[in-house]
């Protein structure tokens, strides 16, 4: 009894059927029930087949991240350039795509590192590709065209990515740039734009001060010569008067004397036609001829 059930044994195990073999919710099957062609394309769960020949091949469908650059590339303006890239790709879950996988690329479907091999492999082109169309200024996300910046250039990338990973049934899941190397030189041509850019506002900022001081100081004259204006219509106005009334000009003046002297300045009145000299030495009051 014990032989007849290892003989049993053996021949299943020899076979192809299979019994209550599993697909993870991470995996696709390919059901192969002559063992060779692809009969059909299952999901997860699990499954039983008792065909002589019959096999399950399963296929990993998961995501997988790998980090690519390149040093030797040029953008549009003949900048050289080093790219880092991150990317994360998977197989296709696609019925189409996991028959044409299995049947063009068997030891990639099976196999991650011969998958990262063929999809490293797919790279360079469209790599270059985005690099030759953009500047490194639009690739840095600093370009004068608002309408290219650096989300731009990665959805350029991922869509050029997307069209050759189809072509081996790969889905791109997502790709950023991780870092672009420029040449020293650029860097040092960027630091000095930046600086003149700086100047440019500072002479900019300074113009402006410059312009509205001077509208400040127009303004000024302007209430300076209004001012001035008024005054010589208050002077014409006092020249009549004087001219009209002497007795009025007298006043004026004196009130100007007054506003000259203080409390304790002495005051000499020297009458008209006396010698100057025998007024001031005579002591005592200079009579005033009236």
């Amino acid at each position: 009894m014990k032989k007849l059930f290892l003989v049993l044994v053996l021949v299943v195990a020899l076979s192809g059927c299979y019994f209550w073999k599993e697909v993870e919710s991470n995996e696709v099957g390919v059901v192969l029930n002559n063992g060779v062609t692809i009969s059909d394309v299952v999901g997860s769960g699990r499954y039983n087949n008792s065909g002589w020949y019959a096999g399950l091949v399963v296929i990993d469908v998961s995501n997988i991240t790998i980090d690519w650059s390149d040093i030797s590339l040029v953008t549009k303006d003949k900048q050289p350039i080093s790219l880092d890239l991150k990317l994360t790709f998977s197989r296709s879950r696609e019925d189409a795509c996991v028959r044409k996988m299995y049947n063009d690329f068997r030891k990639e479907s099976r196999n991650a590192e011969d998958l990262i091999v063929l999809v490293q492999s797919r790279i360079p082109s469209p790599a270059k590709a985005m690099t030759t169309k953009y500047t490194l200024d639009d690739m840095l996300g600093i370009g004068e065209n608002s309408e290219t910046n650096r989300l731009v250039v990665e959805q350029f990338l991922a869509d050029a990515l997307s069209k050759e990973f189809a072509e081996i049934c790969v889905v791109l899941q997502n790709v950023s740039i991780a870092d672009i190397g420029v040449d020293q030189a650029y860097l040092d041509a960027l630091s000095a734009k930046a600086q003149a850019q700086i100047a440019v506002e500072l002479a900019k900022a300074k113009t402006g001060q410059l312009e509205e001081q001077l509208k400040q100081e127009k303004a000024q004259t302007e209430i300076d010569l209004e001012i001035a204006r008024r005054q010589n219509e208050v002077n014409e106005t006092l020249a009549q008067a004087f001219e009209q009334s002497p007795e009025f000009f007298e006043l004026e003046k004196l009130k100007v004397l007054a506003n000259l002297l203080d409390e304790n300045d002495l005051v000499i009145y020297v009458p008209e036609g006396s010698d100057i000299a025998t007024v001031l030495g005579t002591t005592g009051v200079v009579p005033v001829d009236k």
